[in-house]
């Protein structure tokens, strides 16, 4: 059975077990395995409770590929943009599937707090270090300290995940690596700099994982 968490607004998040999501992830797992030949690696890196799945990210559909990593038994949570919760049935469709409303035009308080509230329940959740897609890292890429300020905040590790950014269906496999957990030092200092380094970090373990495969 599922278990939800309540916002501050009274709205439902799920946290674990969804029925809807484990139907999608059923539907879409051999689809996506015909199409784009998904090849994963690294499941026994991920913990067993809250953890903060970080991506590179390349393209809209790399959510669905570290969802199919991460596999049905828990939800993998992540933000999605205020508008497309306005319609009442897309909505109830995303968060039946881990989804929240983040404000993009501002720094959305709230949502970092639900963030930190799915990892403290022992929820995971989904987060690109660079914050948006990127195609040529070493060119546009530019790490954010988002996700240093969710581990720290919330006390749980950070999990760099690489997927594929070339993809093409029938043509080339997708490789999807979780590499080992990074804890967060809680009793490091708590600044912008030290987000920063941490996010960098991460980042530049993604790429570790992706080895030749870079985009």
């Amino acid at each position: 059975m599922a278990e939800n968490i309540k916002s501050q607004a009274g709205q439902d998040y799920v946290l674990t077990g969804s029925f809807l999501y484990k139907i999608a992830y059923a539907v879409v797992y051999p689809l996506f395995s015909l199409l784009y030949g998904v090849k994963i690696s690294g499941r026994g890196n991920l913990p067993k409770s809250g953890a903060i799945i970080c991506s590179n990210h390349t393209d809209n559909i790399d959510p669905i590929f570290a969802a199919l990593a991460t596999g049905p038994s828990m939800p993998l949570n992540f933000m999605a943009k205020t508008e497309l919760f306005k319609h009442k049935l897309i909505g109830a469709f995303l968060r039946g599937l881990g989804a929240f409303p983040v404000n993009r035009r501002e720094r959305d308080v709230g949502a970092i707090k639900r963030g930190i509230e799915i990892l403290k329940r022992g929820g995971r959740l989904l987060m690109f270090p660079e914050g948006t897609r990127v195609k040529n890292h070493e060119i546009d890429g530019e790490v954010k300290a988002g996700i240093s300020l969710l581990a720290m905040k919330s006390g749980c590790p950070l999990v760099p995940v690489y997927i594929t950014g070339n993809k093409k269906m029938f043509r080339k496999k997708t490789l999807i690596i979780i590499g080992e957990p990074i804890t967060a030092d809680a009793s490091a200092p708590d600044g912008p700099a030290d987000y920063k380094e941490l996010a960098s970090r991460v980042f530049a373990e993604i790429l570790k994982l992706g080895g030749t495969d870079h985009d």
